[in-house]
């Protein structure tokens, strides 16, 4: 019979404790905001017209395109795609639409499942 008396008044003690420990509330630090120094900045009488050039005769250099085998295309087995046709394909092998269409089962099994 002690033992269940001394377990629940450390059980109270305990409880008193954790409940008066969320009860304190922080201290927060006042933040300075950095005041902006002004600057003696004057902006142009007349801004140009046109657009400067930043490299008038800039030329990059001509690389070759890596090679279509290092990219795991076969050349001999390619296949022609209509713009419709690539969308279709890039939307079948789209992993979180498929994701989305097991969502959609879920739901409609948990609701059924209600």
């Amino acid at each position: 019979m002690s033992k269940k008396i001394v377990f629940v008044i450390l059980f109270i003690i305990l409880m008193t404790l954790a409940v008066t420990a969320q009860d304190v509330q922080p201290t927060s630090t006042p933040t300075t905001t950095p005041t902006p120094t002004p600057t003696d900045v004057v902006a142009p009488a007349t801004l140009p017209s046109d657009v400067p050039p930043v490299a008038p005769n800039f030329e990059a250099e001509n690389r070759p395109l890596p090679s279509a085998e290092r990219v795991g295309v076969d050349i001999a087995d390619q296949l022609p795609l209509t713009l419709e046709q690539a969308i279709e394909m890039a939307l079948q092998n789209n992993n979180d639409i498929d994701v989305s269409r097991i969502d959609v089962q879920i739901a409609e099994f948990n609701f059924r499942a209600a």
